[in-house]
């Protein structure tokens, strides 16, 4: 994820907005680069919004085609490392005609298995499974240890009719004994994964077990669409062409970044803040639209207790002087016009000169809108400030991770890419943004 995006938080929920921003819950707050964009609902999509449908299936190591297939691995010859994940190397070794053994040996780390001398025609997936079989892992012991002995009939228990059956329920204390194996409530903790493996171990005495690592069949790789579960819209769709599966296009995708605005932070306090002290930070919004958008921002007066953790009993207050602009359209041909000066580096020439020729502009113009010479505008974006002060509070040496929440209104003609899908004739939305600001220490 490009760092740009690192700040631009979305707050997604299949409710309404709230209007009360102590009511978000940040468990549904998202990166703006990992969400979809509904053009019908004209909403931001998290994950947890949309459906998904697997297009097609395939092999990333001998590319093949698995679509028609239920499988979730491939049945050709690919395995992977079970260390390091790394596609095996498989080589044959012949055993004076009496049979062959198989060799997978990972190139990347110092896995090697060999398999026993096979003398009748078997593939590797079943030759693989059968000595896993021979020689299971402790895990496999222990589970088919304990399969084996709930498969033994209880000679001892009495018959239960179907009636008794459906009248046990988990609460009832009752115990039973099945063979040697005591079910009954203990007082042993068993919360500790080794204190669990010994009250097993000691039911289960007899497991055998090794440290043998065997070949993994490799995972299949697949294409999938995405649709809006609000109103079954396509979100995502890939592009089916025939006999090249690697190559990942689209026929139709609907990315947030493309749609709503990229909010940036500048110019942020380092480390500590000071009580009764005024911080100015510059707040950059980009337009990724190829036509104009009109901006309304919104924040409280006072940060929220669930925007401060941990918590801290100082009160911070928020002002945005400018509160409504319209930004341009975003620009194709020259990338530099569309970076704000403040996140603008000084690591190129190029960069360097644009920095000092806006920098120079900004000192000659006379009826420029300024607000504490902050408010700064360029092809597609706007740099607005936010006031943050801490009225009261105490001292505290605990790091304070600090969020900004911002309510956004965006208003703007309907994009060309989705006039052919939007029942809408205009874009406009709201919806809350949380701004990261960082970690602080609160001192006087």
């Amino acid at each position: 994820m490009s760092r740009i995006y690192n700040d631009s938080f979305v707050f997604c929920s299949s409710a309404d907005a709230p209007p009360d921003v102590t009511a978000i819950d940040f468990n549904q707050v998202y990166p703006l680069a990992s969400l979809h964009f509904c053009p019908n609902c004209q909403t931001p999509k998290s994950p947890i919004q949309y459906s998904y449908n697997i297009e097609s299936k395939f092999c990333s190591n001998c590319l093949a085609d698995h679509s028609v297939s239920s499988a979730s691995f491939c049945s050709k010859n690919c395995f992977d490392c079970p260390s390091c994940g790394t596609i095996l190397t498989i080589t044959i070794s012949d055993h004076n005609g009496q049979g062959k053994s198989f060799n997978f040996k990972c190139p990347y780390c110092t896995f090697i298995y060999k398999t026993n001398v096979i003398e009748k025609p078997k593939s590797l997936h079943t030759i693989i499974r059968l000595e896993r079989k021979d020689n299971p892992d402790k895990k496999h012991a222990l589970f088919r240890q304990i399969q084996t002995r709930l498969a033994e009939p209880n000679k001892s228990s009495k018959e239960i009719n179907q009636r008794q059956l459906e009248n046990l329920s988990l609460g009832k204390k009752e115990t039973e004994k099945i063979d040697d194996f005591d079910v009954q409530e203990s007082d042993k903790d068993i919360s500790d994964i080794a204190n669990l493996e010994n009250i097993l171990s000691s039911t289960f005495p007899t497991i055998s077990s090794t440290t043998k690592l065997f070949p993994k069949t490799h995972r299949l790789s697949s294409k999938v669409s995405k649709k809006c579960l609000a109103c079954n819209t396509i979100l995502q769709m890939p592009a089916l062409i025939p006999n090249s599966p690697t190559v990942y296009k689209f026929s139709s995708k609907f990315n947030a970044v493309d749609y709503l605005p990229t909010l940036k932070i500048a110019d942020a306090p380092t480390n500590i803040l000071n009580i009764d002290e005024q911080y100015n930070i510059v707040l950059n919004i980009i337009n990724p639209l190829q036509t104009k958008m009109t901006v309304s921002l919104a924040s409280p007066a006072q940060l929220p207790a669930n925007c401060v953790y941990p918590a801290s009993n100082s009160k911070f207050t928020i002002s945005i002087p400018l509160t409504k602009f319209t930004i341009g359209n975003a620009v194709s041909k020259n990338i530099l016009k569309g970076i704000p000066t403040s996140i603008l580096t000084s690591n190129t020439a190029v960069s360097r000169s644009e920095k000092s020729k806006r920098i120079g502009e900004s000192a000659l113009a006379v009826d420029q809108f300024d607000v504490d010479k902050l408010v700064q505008k360029g092809a597609n974006w706007y740099s607005v400030p936010i006031a943050l002060t801490i009225e009261t509070g105490s001292c505290s040496d605990i790091e304070h991770e600090i969020k900004i929440p911002l309510y956004i209104k965006i208003n703007s003609d309907i994009p060309d890419n989705l006039l052919s899908v939007s029942r809408r004739e205009k874009l406009a939305l709201g919806y809350w943004n949380i701004v990261t600001l960082g970690k602080y220490r609160i001192i006087e």
